[in-house]
């Protein structure tokens, strides 16, 4: 499960195996939503780059955009597989989750669409995924052991970085 600050340091979020993220005001460690919606745990969430969204990704195959002020859910993706992970792209337009079926997933979040769908990356559940700073790349981790690495550009693969003692912890 993940947590992690928003971009300007003074909110947390966490997903949960009880179906909703929490988001946290640091200054006073009070809770100050509580995002429901899903129908299962919540392994990803991460904020927008200007901290007014959030963005869960959960086992109930869904993504979810949240609004953090009302804590309602704006948007939700359907993505037909599980999700591990979500990460946003450094300019803010561009997702990428990491799914149980061996793909990732590309989406619009302007217009909240599927922009494309990798797979062939691995030979087992993808479970992690982060954009390169220049955001021309993604590196994706599995449980086959293996990190990949996608031109975001042309949404395939570019590279794979392996050793024998490297064992994922997903």
């Amino acid at each position: 499960f993940q947590s992690i600050f928003s971009t300007d340091g003074t909110h947390v979020i966490a997903g949960g195996n009880d179906k909703t993220a929490r988001i946290w005001a640091l200054r006073t460690s009070r809770t100050v939503a509580t995002l429901t919606g899903h129908s299962n745990k919540i392994y990803s969430c991460i904020f927008d780059l200007e901290g007014h969204r959030a963005v869960t990704g959960s086992y109930d195959r869904t993504i979810r955009l949240w609004d953090v002020q009302t804590g309602f859910s704006k948007r939700t993706l359907m993505c037909g597989s599980s999700c591990n992970h979500v990460a946003l792209s450094p300019d803010g337009n561009l997702l990428v989750s990491a799914h149980v079926n061996k793909k990732i997933q590309f989406w619009s979040l302007r217009g909240g669409q599927l922009v494309q769908e990798v797979g062939g990356l691995h030979d087992a559940q993808v479970t992690g995924v982060q954009f390169s700073g220049d955001g021309t790349q993604v590196v994706t981790t599995s449980r086959d052991n293996t990190c990949a690495l996608v031109d975001v550009r042309q949404f395939r693969e570019v590279g794979r970085m392996s050793d024998r003692s490297f064992k994922t912890a997903v």
